[in-house]
Parts: C-alpha cells; sequence; structure tokens
C-alpha cells in the first residue's frame, strides 16, 4: 500500500490503561465487581494471576495481558514500519489535539492530502475530561496504580521516544517519553 497514509493519536499509556479500565468495568462489565485499579494494574504489571479480576472465564482473561500491550507503542510503531515507511505515517499525541486542535487537525489533513483550508471550523468539545478533572477524589484513590502503571512502562516509553527520535525526528515528543530517563 504504497500511497496509503496512517494516523496514529497517542495517549499516555497509564492514562490510556485507566481508561480502559474504566470502560471495561463500567461498560463492557468485564471486570470482577470490587476490583480496584490497583488490582487491575498489579495483573498488567507483576503478572499476578487474572482470574480473580475475570472470573468468569479465561478467554475474558486474556484482556489483562492484551490491556498493558495496547500502551507499548514503541512495538506498535516497529510493527507497521516493517510494512510502511515513516513519511507514510504521522504521530500525534491527544494532548496536543486537545491543546491545539486546529493546528492538529490541518496537519492530519496535509498528511492524508487534504487542504486544512477546506475544512470546516469547529470548535473541540472535550467529552471526558479524564478522572483527574472530573473525579478528584476517584484520582487520589487511582494515584498509586498510575504510578505503578507508568514504572511499568516508562522503559517501553524509552524506546518509543528513542524511535521516535531515529524515525520520526520532527515529531515534538510530550514529556512523559523522557520521564527520568537515563
Amino acid at each position: 500500500f504504497p500511497e496509503a497514509r496512517l494516523v496514529f493519536i497517542l495517549r499516555e499509556p497509564a492514562a490510556r490503561l485507566l481508561a480502559g479500565f474504566r470502560s471495561a468495568r463500567d461498560w463492557d462489565r468485564n471486570i470482577a465487581e470490587g476490583v480496584s485499579f490497583l488490582d487491575f494494574v498489579r495483573v498488567i504489571a507483576e503478572g499476578a494471576d487474572p482470574l480473580p479480576v475475570f472470573p468468569a472465564d479465561r478467554t475474558r482473561a486474556i484482556y489483562a495481558t492484551d490491556a498493558k500491550k495496547v500502551g507499548l507503542y514503541d512495538e506498535i510503531i516497529r510493527h507497521y514500519l516493517e510494512h510502511f515507511a515513516p513519511e507514510q505515517m504521522h504521530i500525534l499525541f491527544l494532548d496536543d489535539l486537545k491543546r491545539d486542535h486546529a493546528r492538529s487537525l490541518a496537519a492530519i489533513a496535509h498528511h492524508i492530502g487534504v487542504d486544512p483550508a477546506r475544512l470546516p471550523e469547529a470548535p473541540l468539545t472535550v467529552e471526558n475530561q479524564g478522572v483527574e478533572v472530573g473525579n478528584r477524589k476517584l484520582f487520589a484513590f487511582a494515584r498509586t496504580a498510575l504510578a505503578l502503571a507508568r514504572d511499568w512502562y516508562r522503559p517501553a516509553n524509552h524506546r518509543f521516544a528513542d524511535l521516535l527520535a531515529d524515525q520520526f525526528p520532527d515529531v515534538v515528543q510530550p514529556s512523559w517519553l523522557s520521564e527520568d530517563k537515563t
């Protein structure tokens, strides 16, 4: 597919994991009642037995192992680089989209061959502002779990930062990619 144009909009992996947990718990009902985000992260980060989190059956427990992989952007983008040239790929971070959606959408339009001037002007409405903004009590409760998840993702984030610097040098990296990089 030499003419294909790919767009990746990436969220900080621990925040994405929290959003996935909340969705699985509240909407999909895939997580056992009473399981906290910290319990969920321990299953992810420590490789604990997923059955207490997903008691219905083992097939649902697979979500626990897949959930952590979704935030391993270095592996995901490397896989795409096996099939597509970096010029075919546009990498954007969710925080940049939320901060300056007009500029972000114009960059995406340019990447896919659409004149950005033809885009309609429309305000960005943020429906899900995240747990930190929407529910400070829950965020305080989830802070330990988020820290554990961030520790688990840190090596992958550093590999992804190196991959971006090598293959996508024009991409401005968010701070979470370089946190505590040694």
